[in-house]
């Protein structure tokens, strides 16, 4: 278990969510024998047992006044000369929200104190993991924008009128997965696999744990806002040979079709020229396609519209396999 992925455990502890008993505690002994974390949890434990912050009593009477004077100018100015405002008008303490206001300029200054420097270097790198979701989110709702309206369809002619939906996928160092269902709380025995990004179908874009079960690395555990979630490798076989579906796009959001990696030239004709050549049938009968005088040994390429029921059905463009270690 990496920092990055210890502290967001912690962090979530820290917050009341729900965390995983073994994880927490696998991220609380990597804190205890790493410097950075250690500090990160001290920083966490100062903010918790902080006092509630108060703001100088000079600086609420020296606002007041001021705005106090504001208002009575106001009220001057305003109010019939002939018709006084009634006396709980008159005794009542304008602007009783100056003190509030002072109070979390207060506290702004106690946190500023609290966090170290090993702790800003920490939030500055999980900051910048926020910046790339705002971006994100910007991005969807743009695209959400320039969708069509309700109830207008597109054009018949359109070429992803009538597209078959992606399944929900998530990309793990290029290698695809897609979703099984929810998962009961894992045990111990979750070894980390490193981070997805991914919505989850949640609208939010961010980075999350992944775990293999034990040995097992044909699933992923990956930890979404209400629990686990288990995917399956995308896989298909040739010669009883295992390949992996893989994508140089990462699939940060379900609806996402894995992409044929940028070193291919995108074939233009069904015999998957001019990047690929026909290679023979996979074990179920799926025609694959080969670099020109490459090896199946390497990889190979399956062209769209494959039959219902295969791996890539669905996917309109060509998808790329590899040999699993």
């Amino acid at each position: 278990m990496d920092c990055m992925q210890a502290c967001e455990i912690i962090s979530a502890a820290h917050d009341g969510e729900p965390v995983d008993a073994g994880l927490l505690a696998q991220a609380r002994a990597h804190a205890d024998a790493c410097a950075d974390c250690a500090l990160f949890l001290r920083v966490l434990d100062r903010i918790a047992s902080a006092p509630d912050p108060e703001a100088p009593p000079e600086l609420v009477a020296r606002i007041g006044e001021i705005t106090g004077q504001m208002s009575r100018d106001a009220r001057h100015a305003d109010a019939p000369r002939e018709a006084p405002a009634p006396s709980s008008l008159r005794t009542r303490r304008p602007f009783d929200w100056v003190p509030r206001i002072a109070i979390l300029a207060s506290a702004a200054a106690v946190l500023l104190v609290v966090v170290s420097a090993g702790g800003l270097a920490l939030l500055s790198r999980m900051g910048q993991t926020a910046q790339e979701a705002a971006v994100t989110e910007s991005a969807e709702d743009e695209a959400l924008r320039a969708a069509p309206p309700a109830g207008v369809t597109e054009e018949a002619d359109s070429p992803v009128a009538g597209a078959a939906a992606p399944p929900d996928y998530v990309s793990l160092d290029e290698s695809v997965w897609m979703i099984e269902g929810a998962a009961d709380t894992p045990t111990s025995t979750l070894v980390s696999a490193g981070l997805v990004r991914t919505s989850l179908g949640e609208g939010l874009t961010r980075s999350r744990n992944a775990f293999y079960p034990g040995d097992d690395r044909s699933a992923l555990y990956v930890l979404g806002d209400g629990g686990y979630l288990v995917f399956r490798r995308v896989t298909r076989t040739l010669g009883g040979v295992e390949y992996g579906l893989v994508t140089e796009t990462p699939l940060e959001a379900f609806g996402m079709w894995p992409s044929l990696p940028g070193r291919f030239a995108a074939p233009v004709t069904a015999d998957g020229s001019p990047a690929f050549e026909p290679a023979g049938r996979d074990d179920r009968g799926a025609e694959v396609f080969v670099p020109l005088g490459g090896d199946t040994a390497d990889g190979f390429a399956v062209a769209p519209d494959t039959a219902p029921g295969d791996p890539a059905a669905g996917n309109p463009g060509w998808t790329w396999w590899e040999p699993l270690p």
